[in-house]
């Protein structure tokens, strides 16, 4: 993975990959949509539980996540 990579890009390439919508990944792990796409843009701060959420519905560690910021 680039090193330069933001938690959001990082978030919507693993959401890309997928072929899912911003809609269906957040309906799959109880968030709504509006709160993703902050995610995915960097402006909306992800709580832990969150992370540990998108991390498991998209199969990688927490500290993958972590690693881009």
């Amino acid at each position: 993975m680039n090193s330069t990579m933001t938690l959001g890009a990082h978030l919507r390439r693993l959401r890309a990959a997928r072929g899912l919508s911003q809609a269906e990944a957040a309906d799959s792990i109880g968030i709504s949509q509006t709160s993703l796409s902050g995610y995915e843009r960097g402006t909306a701060q992800m709580p832990f539980t969150v992370a540990v959420l998108l991390a498991d519905f998209y199969g990688v560690s927490v500290d993958d996540l972590a690693e881009v910021v």
